[in-house]
């Protein structure tokens, strides 16, 4: 009789040091993060991801590219001959041209860049990583390297989507064309970065919130709410404004507008700078953008339309979706 009359008393006891218990568990979890724990986890990713970088320094091997260094921000890299050092064998505002491959570390092939159609950006002025403007840094025209990106000289913590993950260490592969000549640039070009640095941009009217994106061109996209797909379009109309920035005056010439219907997984229906951009970010809907014309049009084609080499081309465009696929809802 005594023993069953206390089971009541010692349920009530195990139901109250589990309802404290509980309880101090959300305290902890709606707990604020300190700033000494918020270091600590980013100490400690960094360092297994140096681990991992480590790991796979130890099992690689090229002969032909025999000298290895790692530099103070963490890049390794391995070059054909001994690299040079920063800004030695190129200036702020050359144009690096590479041919080659950029991966991630399990060989997925992220971008290519053929011979006919290499990656070119503007050294230390463009919005490419900061890990690609170091190893321009280092190498020379005709040099070779391998390189092993650590994530905070990439895309970082939110990565590109859909092409590159977050926190992804990059594998680069690559021949650099341009050397420590300087590059010739189009005055109305010097013009345009001048104005940009000074904070203008052309065109302010047609995008009213820029982000600017990572392109050899100055790009920049709409980011307001509402200009973007909701789901991977596989129609769509583009509506594009051709413009010219003659660099005698810096005037700018409106060239006509076009539209067009096109099939986003068929290519070839863009110009090259339109069709990197948009399969870089698929999703902004609405661009401008302004090009050194030989990087937006083969020469035969600038001659034919009557562009100047010194000329700079711009573009205007958005995008709208015609049908959307069967599967999405």
């Amino acid at each position: 009789m005594h023993v069953s009359s206390a089971w009541p008393t010692l349920l009530l006891a195990c139901i109250l040091i589990i309802g404290c218990k509980s309880a101090e568990e959300e305290r902890q979890a709606h707990r604020p993060v300190d700033r000494e724990s918020l270091l600590a986890f980013n100490q400690e990713k960094a360092r297994i991801e140096r681990a991992f970088i480590d790991s796979l320094v130890a099992v690689h091997h090229d002969a032909s590219l025999p000298h290895y260094r790692e530099t103070s921000t963490g890049l390794r890299m391995w070059t054909e001959r001994m690299p040079a050092d920063p800004g030695v064998m190129i200036q702020l505002g050359d144009t690096v041209q590479w041919v080659g491959q950029l991966m991630l570390t399990d060989s997925t092939l992220l971008m290519e860049w053929p011979a006919d159609a290499p990656f070119r950006f503007i050294w230390n002025r463009s919005e490419w990583p900061a890990g690609f403007q170091e190893i321009a840094g280092f190498l020379g025209r005709g040099d070779s390297a391998e390189c092993l990106i650590p994530s905070h000289l990439g895309w970082g913590l939110t990565g590109m989507p859909p092409l590159i993950p977050q926190d992804a260490v990059l594998w680069l592969r690559i021949q650099q064309l341009s050397g420590p000549e300087k590059a010739q640039r189009p005055s109305a070009w010097n013009a345009l970065i001048d104005r940009l640095e000074a904070g203008g941009f052309p065109d302010s009217d047609w995008i009213e919130a820029k982000s600017m994106a990572a392109s050899p061109c100055l790009a920049w996209y709409e980011s307001l709410p509402g200009y973007s797909f909701s789901a991977p379009p596989e129609i769509v109309r583009i509506d594009l404004r051709t413009m010219r920035m003659r660099s005698e005056d810096g005037v700018v010439m409106n060239l006509g507008q076009t539209s067009w219907d096109f099939d986003v997984n068929d290519g070839g229906q863009l110009l090259p700078v339109l069709a990197d951009l948009h399969r870089l970010y698929p999703q902004p809907r609405k661009w401008a953008c302004w090009c050194p014309v030989h990087l937006a049009f083969e020469s035969e084609i600038s001659k034919s339309a009557g562009f100047g080499p010194e000329d700079v081309v711009g573009f205007q465009w958005e995008m709208q979706t015609l049908q959307a696929p069967v599967n999405a809802q």
